[in-house]
């Protein structure tokens, strides 16, 4: 099945009139020696809440971190201060002051069992900014996002095809992004529920260099993608499966036929809307013509966990939400179909099958156009847009990409 779809790039909305992250009054500057993990160590400890510690330029390998306070970590430029990770760099949000990110060029190779970095702590508490870094990795993964709020910008992330730049998943939500209505647009009021991720570069990743999982609310907007592509996961393929997303002027680009990619949007699960992105034909002598964005319920398939296997809806499949039902007034899980619009280059569509133990053949019975899904010329009633670049950026504005750092394997 196929959707023709033509577009023109959004108009970006303006600032809202927040505060950006700015350093907390008497906030200190320590110097770390060098850029070993041991003087960098020494920095944090001594650091405050609100101080920045500098890392200057330099090779240099550390085997795991972990940061507890909310302070700024800058090197001195991704072409400056290159460190290889061998385990975890693990950073914990706190309330007082918000963590930051910058500056650095980060390695991890041969590693399938751990992210590079984990960021975890309240969603409540104040956000991290990740920003203006270059991030490689060969067969490991780079960002694991265990907490909402939030910003990634301006990042290059390079990687194998089979490697992960961000995955988000709230194990510790307890299902209350399930509970709880929606933040899409502006109803995320002060731009604090969602993660945002844009104006980052991704290259190689083509299964899965975004992972959207267990209670994410993702607003993934202006990237451009070379190779890579977004995947999420609904409740039959996790425990509690991805909340909602929005995925706006993107660049989905394929310049090397070579390159086995099949899909460059997987969808498995909730609600959320995708538009004014342009996408490359996954074409070429050696693979093939593949689809572009893919739609699934594997519950429908196999039963799941709750047994869907002749009566839709699958709990959180693509589709549903958590929505006050206008009939009763209750909040509950209710659907409220995927909507896409104004992306450009035709990009080709599927409702894919997993093994189909449960005998039946239909899948349009859980994944139909018009109730679960939807391609229209226009956009979602009610919906705006959260207001872009994100106003608590350290920078003015939009600006160029960084380079992408390593040509695509």
């Amino acid at each position: 099945m196929n959707q023709v779809i033509q577009s023109v790039r959004c108009v970006c909305l303006p600032l809202l009139a927040l505060l950006a992250w700015v350093p907390a009054a008497g906030a200190a500057t320590i110097s770390a020696s060098s850029c070993s993990q041991s003087d960098v160590q020494a920095a944090l400890t001594a650091a405050s809440g609100g101080d920045t510690v500098m890392v200057p330029a330099g090779t240099c390998s550390w085997t795991s971190l972990a940061i507890s306070k909310g302070i700024r970590l800058k090197g001195a430029g991704a072409s400056a201060t290159n460190i290889t990770v061998t385990g975890v760099v693990s950073v914990r949000r706190v309330a007082s002051h918000g963590f930051e990110l910058s500056g650095f060029s980060f390695r991890k190779t041969n590693d399938s069992s751990e992210h590079m970095f984990l960021i975890d702590g309240a969603s409540d508490a104040a956000m991290p900014l990740i920003h203006d870094n270059v991030f490689t990795v060969s067969n490991s993964g780079i960002i694991r996002y265990e907490t909402n709020g939030g910003v990634i910008y301006g990042n290059t992330f390079n990687g194998d095809l089979d490697d992960s730049a961000i995955q988000h998943k709230l194990i510790s939500d307890d299902n209350l992004s399930w509970r709880t209505l929606d933040t899409m647009g502006v109803r995320d009021t002060d731009g604090r529920s969602n993660l945002y991720i844009e104006d980052n570069a991704f290259n190689g990743m083509a299964n899965q260099a975004l992972d959207f999982d267990d209670s994410s609310r993702v607003v993934f907007r202006h990237n451009v993608l070379t190779s890579s592509s977004v995947n999420s996961h609904g409740r039959d393929t996790s425990p509690v499966g991805v909340r909602h997303y929005e995925i706006y002027a993107n660049e989905f680009l394929y310049p090397d036929s070579q390159v086995n990619q099949v899909w460059m949007i997987w969808l498995r699960g909730g609600t959320g809307v995708i538009f004014d992105n342009t996408f490359d034909d996954i074409r070429g002598q050696m693979w093939g013509d593949k689809i572009e964005i893919r739609m699934s319920v594997r519950a429908a398939d196999e039963g799941g966990v709750d047994g869907c296997c002749t009566v839709w809806p699958c709990r959180r499949q693509v589709g549903q939400t958590y929505a006050v039902d206008p009939v009763d007034g209750r909040e509950k899980e209710l659907t409220d179909g995927v909507r896409f619009w104004g992306n450009a280059g035709n990009p080709a569509w599927e409702l894919a099958r997993w093994e189909n133990t449960c005998g039946n053949d239909d899948i349009t019975v859980f994944l139909r156009e018009g109730r679960d899904f939807a391609f229209s010329p226009s956009p979602k009633p009610g919906y705006s847009p959260f207001p872009y670049p994100h106003p608590v950026r350290a920078d003015a504005g939009p600006r160029p990409l960084p380079p992408t750092g390593i040509s695509v394997q």
